[in-house]
């Protein structure tokens, strides 16, 4: 029989008959614990009498024996024989089923080297060599160490208000080009760098209760001067451990919007959207027709960012149709505006208030304006350009009836029932009226 395996064994056999001393142990606590204690003391007793009379202590040195997440375990504890070899951790001898006498630790971010042996001298100086568990004998109490070598990694870092954010690490070989980790390629096989082609991985990079969203990517010297990532320079260092690749980030979840994504655009409340080139959604209202085309619906408030970019949004019907519960009589796309929509275009949109002309009339006056009825703090419309935009009033009359009031906010260009100093708008919105449609709901 292999060293190691009598060694196991005898663990083993010492192990369960500690197991039925403390079997004997936990019957006998239920009348008396202070007799509990004392088999305590008698079973590690006899376990020194057996011959185990020296504890080795392994060290997980910042790793951990458990697995669990719940409960870290950075040291175990076993007993040996005199001038005996001692148990290396993760080995399993035969018979031992699935249970290692000692777990190997695990250290996230870390490689396994060896154990080594630490001694303290009279003077508390320590002193360190590795152990072989082949040779190697304890003749007195002693602590194994374990020795870990840090992975090479590229850390994923942002700087956000002058405090730098570690989102994630990523294991790497220097000299290897990692492009294509971050980045997909167009359909020619080269690569944009574009922000609609980073990976699925890194689109959400999260730290602590905050969402991060990226643009692009960049090397950070010594200086502080920025060097935008690329195809060619994404090498991970050849002498180095460690090295940090920087985000240019947007505080939130935000979606890339392109002309290829814009069919499945839909305003809500909370939409974050970062346009990287002109869109146009092909919507149009036509009163006449049974079976209307696509369209947004208003909105009764917006919390959300929409980042233009200089770029446009065209073709846009936006629907809002009335109905005896309506709350608000303050009618617009955006509503109550407590979000941002920034360098953007508006061309050719097209909002429409409507109201069944079968329904009964509503009581009270509705303030009618394009792109929002008031606004919270912090919400504002800034640098936003309006091209051939249309309010559509629908069946505020029928036969002769008025189904409903309303009021165009003139005073303000039609742009906002409440004006808002914190907003820059430009153009003109037209106004249609008199507008009958049967079908509109």
């Amino acid at each position: 029989m292999r060293v190691k395996e009598a060694l196991a064994l005898k663990i083993t056999k010492a192990r369960k008959k500690l197991t039925a001393v403390l079997a004997a142990l936990f019957l006998a606590a239920l009348s008396a614990a202070m007799l509990g204690a004392c088999a305590v003391y008698d079973a590690e007793q006899d376990i020194i009498s057996d011959g185990y009379i020296h504890t080795v202590t392994y060290d997980a040195n910042g790793g951990d024996f458990d697995s669990s997440p719940a409960r870290r375990q950075e040291t175990v504890t076993v007993r040996v024989g005199d001038n005996s070899l001692t148990v290396e951790p993760g080995y399993w001898p035969d018979g031992a089923g699935e249970n290692d006498i000692v777990a190997m630790p695990e250290r996230t971010g870390y490689e396994f080297l060896y154990w080594e042996l630490v001694e303290t001298d009279a003077n508390g100086a320590e002193t360190t060599r590795e152990w072989n568990f082949l040779k190697d004998r304890v003749t007195s109490d002693i602590t194994l160490r374990a020795v870990w070598e840090r992975n090479i990694v590229l850390y994923i870092s942002a700087i956000v208000d002058g405090v730098e954010m570690n989102f994630r690490e990523i294991t790497m070989e220097p000299g290897t080009n990692f492009i294509s980790t971050f980045y997909g390629t167009a359909a020619d096989g080269t690569y944009t760098l574009t922000p609609d082609t980073i990976k699925r991985a890194f689109l959400s990079l999260g730290s602590g209760n905050d969402v991060y969203t990226p643009l692009s990517f960049y090397w950070l010297d010594e200086n502080g001067n920025k060097t935008p990532l690329t195809a060619d320079n994404a090498v991970y260092p050849e002498d180095a451990r460690e090295a940090t690749l920087y985000a240019e980030v947007l505080k939130g979840a935000y979606t890339y919007v392109t002309q290829k994504n814009a069919a499945t655009l839909t305003l809500s409340a909370d939409s974050h959207w970062y346009l990287l080139e002109d869109i146009d959604l092909g919507h149009s209202y036509d009163s006449g027709a049974l079976v209307k085309g696509t369209c947004w619906q208003a909105l009764e408030s917006f919390e959300g960012v929409i980042y233009g970019n200089g770029h446009t949004i065209s073709n846009v019907w936006v629907k809002d149709v009335l109905s005896r519960s309506v709350t608000s009589f303050n009618r617009s796309i955006f509503g109550v505006m407590n979000g941002t929509v920034d360098d953007l275009t508006f061309e050719n949109v097209e909002y429409t208030l409507a109201y069944s002309s079968t329904g009964i009339p509503l009581t009270g006056t509705f303030n009618v304006a394009l792109l929002a009825s008031s606004f919270g703090e912090g919400g504002a419309f800034t640098d936003v350009a309006l091209e051939n935009c249309t309010i559509t009033i629908v069946n505020a009359q029928s036969a002769g009836s008025a189904l409903y009031s309303y009021k165009l906010a003139e005073e303000n260009d039609c742009y906002f029932v409440n004006a808002s100093a914190q907003s820059t708008v430009t153009g003109q919105v037209q106004i249609k009226e008199g507008v009958t449609d049967m079908f509109i709901s």
